[in-house]
């Protein structure tokens, strides 16, 4: 094999495209999983990197970067990791006061499969947990003080929430198209499975304490006395998903009694938003949770 000398190829250049790509986020992430599992710190098993689905409405085709499995529980993690221009590293979020006309508190929504005899259900499932300060409905990034790269964008909120509920649609779709995968990834007392889509970025997380219900009609902003930062571990970001990137397979009821309800069990979907260097802290709030969601 032939040796290449640092003038024929540049190091920096190809490091740099490692780290661009978000490659050795993802499987350093993973890496933390396999040894938080191996010290029985969690109980989320390595199922697939790099796996490849479809969405059927759309045509789309995409990967996930790395799908997880709980041990004891039929549910199945979809996540997608976002290192982010060193620029843009802040992400701020925050919660509104107005969502639809039914709204009373924030509800954790996520998809859930249940086979009886021989027909297949997709539900948007809903859960209520204690922790409305982690709930937020806008996505805000913002300057650091940290030198950029040259590549990037500004709405990389956006583009991470999309694709990660892309992999979860699309693998939504490979379990009912796949039955044998939905028998034997449930439990003998059940044929209930869960999805849940999650994003571990490099980007620092805070909570933004804001009324939006304050601004200044006239000129439409807020001052800075209005505004409270906190930096945080993780988000619960109730993110609306747009009728191109769901599954195609969902249980179309067309008798829906109001808007809310179709805007609850089409659309909003609840995505952790979790920063890579908190992944224990919340996956030991997740997992005591998780009794919760599955019995519903």
């Amino acid at each position: 094999m032939k040796d290449f000398t640092k003038n024929q190829l540049n190091i920096e250049e190809i490091t740099k495209a490692i780290n661009r790509h978000g490659y050795a986020l993802q499987y350093a992430s993973l890496n933390k999983f396999k040894e938080l599992f191996i010290r029985k710190s969690t109980k989320w098993q390595f199922v697939a990197s790099e796996f490849p689905v479809n969405l059927i409405n759309s045509g789309l085709d995409t990967r996930i970067d790395y799908i997880l499995k709980n041990k004891d529980f039929p549910v199945y993690i979809i996540i997608e990791c976002k290192r982010v221009n060193p620029a843009f590293s802040n992400w701020g979020f925050i919660k509104v006061p107005f969502v639809h006309r039914k709204y009373s508190r924030d509800k954790f929504i996520i998809d859930s499969l249940n086979k009886k005899n021989d027909s297949i259900k997709i539900n948007a499932q809903q859960s209520i947990i204690f922790y409305d300060d982690y709930f937020f409905n806008i996505g805000l990034e913002f300057k650091s003080n940290n030198r950029g790269d040259s590549f990037g964008s500004k709405d990389s909120i956006e583009k991470a929430s999309t694709q990660v509920c892309k992999g979860s649609n699309g693998f939504i779709e490979t379990l009912y198209k796949n039955i044998g995968l939905l028998i034997n990834g449930s439990s003998p007392k059940s044929t209930k499975l869960i999805i849940i889509p999650i994003i571990i970025t490099t980007a620092n997380l805070f909570s933004i304490n804001v009324n939006l219900t304050d601004a200044n009609i006239e000129n439409g902003n807020v001052t800075q006395d209005q505004v409270k930062i906190k930096e945080i571990n993780y988000v619960y970001y109730q993110y609306h998903q747009s009728e191109g990137i769901r599954q195609g397979y969902i249980n179309e009821i067309n008798d829906y009694p109001d808007i809310p309800k179709v805007f609850e069990q089409k659309y909003i979907r609840t995505i952790p938003i979790v920063s890579s260097k908190n992944i224990e802290i919340f996956f030991s709030d997740f997992d005591f949770d998780l009794d919760d969601f599955y019995d519903i």
